[in-house]
């Protein structure tokens, strides 16, 4: 561990030692994908906290809640980093989890603290994990995206099977700290996870399970996925029911419907007032 002038934000827990370790990073966006990967990653590995940075320049907390008459206790966001020592030959690693987002304006002040408490771990690459909506169903393999800052490694990647991104835009904190550290010397990339845009707002094991997948290939790690793939399961089964009852519910509307008067239908030159465009896929 580097000797070096430490932000007051910054709470080191535990020194740990550790030898040319990759950062892993992520925080919240669709489907989780992203923070799961590392959450699951952080548990299966048992990786011990090491370091965490204080959240309250980054994050508002607008009141609170209230449950039966009493206060609910404050759930404040954390920055937690967690170190892991390779038993093999493989390298050590730096995992951090952002349990939210910063609020607009502070992106990058919270990079540049996220790189510099990893760099006086020695970390000198990293990775995050984040998800892609695209137009697939539900029941389709995960593919995985990726961008890097370094042409020797988006190389590597796309021989392992992932697909680089050719252009488009990563929002939140996983493109974010690409580029940051981009700009101080440090190679990096961004694994994302596909998913249907239809499902963003639940939780994607599979995805994560993707990214993982690629994660494990690239740093030499060993990993027991099949709770996860027993968790994709689950998610896709309760998707399918639920889209059998919506289907249900649809078709019944549509018998009753066609009982009634027929009422005016818009002309097919009139504008389409959702707003809605087909494209390419949303990234977080």
């Amino acid at each position: 561990m580097k000797t070096m002038p430490l932000d007051p934000r910054v709470r080191v827990m535990q020194k740990l030692e550790l030898e040319e370790p990759v950062l892993i990073a992520a925080w919240p966006g669709m489907g989780l994908v992203g923070f799961n990967a590392v959450e699951y990653l952080r548990g299966s590995l048992g990786a011990d906290k090491v370091a965490e940075i204080d959240s309250t320049d980054f994050f508002a907390i607008p009141g609170i809640q209230v449950k039966d008459g009493l206060t609910v206790p404050l759930k404040v966001p954390t920055n937690a980093f967690h170190g892991w020592k390779n038993p093999g030959p493989g390298k050590d690693l730096l995992l951090f989890l952002g349990s939210a987002q910063p609020v607009t304006g502070r992106e990058l002040a919270l990079s540049n603290l996220v790189l510099q408490v990893a760099q006086l771990f020695g970390v000198h690459e990293i990775f995050t994990a984040a998800a892609m909506a695209a137009q697939i169903d539900h029941l389709a393999p995960s593919r995985v995206f990726g961008v890097s800052n370094s042409a020797e490694e988006a190389s590597q990647l796309a021989g392992l099977g992932v697909l680089m991104l050719q252009e488009g835009e990563i929002g939140g904190l996983n493109g974010l700290l690409i580029g940051v550290a981009h700009q101080q010397g440090i190679r990096g990339s961004c694994l994302m996870g596909e998913m249907p845009n239809y499902t963003t707002h639940i939780e994607n094991p599979k995805a994560s399970m993707a990214v993982l997948e690629v994660l494990s290939q690239m740093l030499s790690l060993s990993l027991d996925l099949s709770p996860l793939a027993e968790r994709a399961r689950y998610i896709e089964a309760q998707i399918q029911g639920f889209l059998a009852t919506a289907r249900s519910q649809s078709e019944s509307g549509s018998a009753e419907s066609g009982s009634e008067s027929e009422e005016a239908t818009p002309s097919d030159d009139e504008d389409d007032s959702s707003g809605t465009k087909s494209g390419g896929g949303a990234i977080n």
